[in-house]
């Protein structure tokens, strides 16, 4: 091989060559002194190794120096020695966070610094979830009042948690959230097995646990909107709640683990405390302490939500200058600063010219605090203050039509049950200091009259233990409470017997009785959902009015009830408006009127439970022109139909009025004194019942069916105060039709 075979070799040994030659000559000599004879390359050479062996040999023993670039006029001084620096740092091995070599093979890259952030922002996470936890309980606690205060809340506190806990475990080990599909998959199947275990735990086996569940999803929320106030505890209503927590809950914690939102994982709270709060609007009370909560809790959850704080890095220090013999000092500015002041302090900063993380803290608390203090002072006054009603049920744009009930018109019955007047229908325990006397215990009102047979309009609704007040009677007018007791005998149909106003249903063991129970509120009528068996024990505690005294009643006006407690059919005979007429027209006053009409028909009228039932218009025609004799339900009709033509609102009664005695002892209720009587409407008092009905007046009388025609003493003091007269008529009178 020769030198022209490797030019590249040749190149290297000019470079060489060239680079050692300087300013003190050629080869390294001093000026003016001949240096050595070089041999010209391209000349032969007498050594027995070929010269291009000898250049190669050179050429790769020895390393190339690479010439660097000589400073120009705009380069600052020591650029050469910088990158000298620079080149020997890139050369060191990368030990620290940044790009770099990869992990070795086996190593977890969240063992590495990377995982130190991730550690962080799950940390941060933690306070976030559990104040959703907590936004979810207020929805909790939102429901609490549209149940009975006994129903298991605990157990429905677990769908506050549980959803929190299983997102934030899914999200934890990955240091991501796990896809939504499979996030949704696993939270929904929880909730399918927690309510089944929990709310819907008295449903029975698996399946029908699983069916109330769903029964509760599908059908719940309208059945929620059916049921009287409070409602009562079964699974398919609780599972709403359940439900509605479960779903703020979860949803929640997607949020907070999905985005860098502030307020939008306080959303799905909020939107349950307002379907709580919809749905409790007839309950007593208000949600105003679960919404103060909310707020608090929502103005937590944006300060916990914050990003976290900037800490600025210190200044870099400036790079070191190379002085004239090639060291590398600092710069005399950086050397007397440092010596004067030392490294600058840390600053805390949340970005270019915003305050510390301390200070804007403390002010978002202190605002957040002012509106709580000021939605708890205001939160009662503010809708009065604003001009704005009273709060927008959902029920009131529910149409609920009346159920087919079995026995819900018992005039039919009435006839039966006098026929046979020794025939058991059931035991009665009273107390609760009930004065010895007839007890009206009422069964049905019938409003609706066709001219042939009265109907009821009574709209029942599934209720609790617990019964709502009716909305028809004033609030503040409740008497002393009387427990009633009852075991049924021959009693059947659906409808319970009961004192007015009923407000409680079940004491002790008797709550377990199969069945559930509904209510017409506005009626104070109570109905078992399973038809009446023998044996069936029930306990209710009713709140009748107080008596009120005459001069009261007389100046009460009657102008306020619904136009279909005013109806009367086509064809009302004319001889029952002139009974009518003849019998109140001297009255001064609703109530003195509907006490002389009863005062007429009990006067002038017999009672004689062996003829023929019937109250067709027809049938009242013959008994008011012709017999003068009748049946309890024909007295009733006649004196409602005669109190409407007068202006008064009135309505059929039916029901028993056994005789109590004195104290709490067990009486037996027969057919004897089932009866029929009639209640009239006042403004500021409710329905006040009236009793037109005679004792019997054959020899017989006191042993015939019906002969106690059920009217209180109290009451019989107060009409015949009213028919005595004259009384004060009150300020607006009813105008007789």
């Amino acid at each position: 091989m020769n030198g022209s075979d490797r030019p590249d070799l040749l190149e290297n040994l000019r470079r060489r060559e060239r680079g050692h030659a300087g300013p003190r000559g050629q080869g390294g000599q001093p000026a003016g002194q001949p240096g050595p004879a070089r041999p010209r390359v391209d000349e032969p050479t007498t050594p027995t190794v070929p010269i291009a062996q000898l250049s190669e040999a050179r050429t790769v023993a020895a390393a190339v120096p690479v010439p660097l670039p000589e400073a120009s006029g705009h380069d600052r001084p020591g650029a050469a020695a910088e990158a000298a620096a620079a080149s020997r740092r890139r050369s060191r091995p990368r030990s620290g966070p940044g790009p770099g070599p990869s992990p070795r093979p086996g190593s977890s890259p969240r063992s590495g610094p990377r995982a130190a952030p991730a550690a962080a922002a799950r940390a941060r996470r933690l306070p976030a979830l559990a104040l959703v936890a907590a936004l979810a309980a207020v929805d909790c606690w939102g429901f609490a009042r549209l149940f009975a205060p006994a129903e298991p809340w605990p157990a429905m506190l677990l769908a506050a948690v549980a959803p929190v806990v299983l997102v934030a475990a899914l999200s934890w080990r990955a240091g991501r959230p796990a896809p939504f599909a499979l996030s949704a998959l696993l939270w929904t199947a929880g909730f399918v097995a927690a309510a089944a275990a929990t709310v819907a735990g008295g449903a029975g086996g698996a399946g029908a646990r699983l069916a109330a569940v769903r029964a509760g999803v599908v059908e719940g929320p309208t059945r929620l909107l059916d049921v009287a106030v409070p409602a009562p505890a079964e699974p398919d209503l609780l599972v709403v709640p359940f439900a509605v927590t479960w779903l703020a809950a979860a949803v929640g914690a997607e949020l907070v683990v999905r985005t860098r939102t502030r307020l939008l994982p306080a959303l799905p709270a909020l939107a349950g405390l307002v379907v709580a709060t919809a749905a409790a609007v007839p309950a007593a009370g208000s949600n105003l302490a679960p919404a103060v909560v909310l707020t608090a809790l929502t103005g937590l959850l944006t300060l916990a939500r914050r990003p976290p704080a900037v800490v600025a890095p210190r200044p870099a220090p400036p790079a070191a200058s190379v002085g004239a013999d090639g060291s590398e000092a600092p710069k005399a500015a950086e050397a007397a600063g440092s010596a004067r002041t030392g490294p600058p302090p840390a600053r805390i900063t949340l970005g270019p010219d915003r305050p510390s993380r301390v200070p804007g803290a403390a002010r978002a608390a202190t605002a957040l605090a002012v509106v709580v203090v000021a939605a708890a002072l205001a939160g009662d006054r503010l809708p009065a203050a604003l001009g704005g009603g009273g709060p927008v049920d959902p029920r009131a744009y529910r149409s609920v039509p009346a159920g087919q009930v079995d026995g819900l018109n018992p005039l039919s019955a009435l006839a039966g049950w006098n026929a046979h007047p020794d025939d058991p229908l059931f035991t009665l325990e009273l107390t609760g200091g009930q004065a010895a006397g007839p007890v009206p215990l009422r069964l049905a009102a019938l409003t609706d009259f066709d001219g042939v047979t009265w109907a009821s309009s009574a709209r029942y609704t599934r209720a609790g233990l617990s019964l709502p007040r009716g909305g028809e009677q004033p609030a503040a007018d409740e008497g002393a409470r009387v427990t009633q007791r009852l075991t049924i005998a021959g009693l059947t149909g659906q409808l319970l017997p009961a004192l007015d106003r009923p407000v409680e249903l079940g004491e002790g063991e008797e709550r377990s009785v199969a069945g559930g129970f509904a209510v017409d509120a506005g009626a104070g009528l109570l109905l078992r959902t399973a038809p009446l068996a023998a044996g069936d024990q029930f306990t209710i505690v009713s709140a009748p009015a107080p008596a009120r005294p005459v001069t009261e009643l007389a100046a009460l006006t009657s102008g306020s009830a619904a136009a279909a407690d005013l109806a009367l059919p086509a064809g009302v005979p004319p001889v029952l408006r002139a009974l009518a007429h003849t019998a109140a027209d001297q009255g001064t006053g609703p109530f003195q009127r509907a006490a002389l009409l009863q005062r007429y028909l009990a006067s002038n009228f017999q009672f004689d439970p062996r003829l023929a039932p019937g109250h067709s218009l027809a049938h009242i025609e013959h008994f008011v022109a012709d017999t003068r004799r009748g049946t309890s339900e024909q007295f009733a009709t006649t004196f409602v139909l005669a109190a409407r033509v007068l202006g008064l609102p009135s309505r059929v009664v039916v029901g028993f009025a056994p005789e109590q005695p004195a104290g709490s002892a067990s009486v037996t209720v027969t057919g004897r004194a089932a009866l029929a009587w009639a209640e009239v409407w006042f403004d500021g008092a409710g329905w006040l019942p009236f009793f037109p009905t005679p004792p019997a007046a054959d020899a017989g009388g006191a042993a015939l069916a019906g002969g106690a025609q059920g009217e209180p003493a109290a009451q019989t003091a107060l009409v015949d105060a009213a028919v005595r007269g004259p009384l004060t008529a009150p300020v607006t009178a009813p105008v007789p039709a």
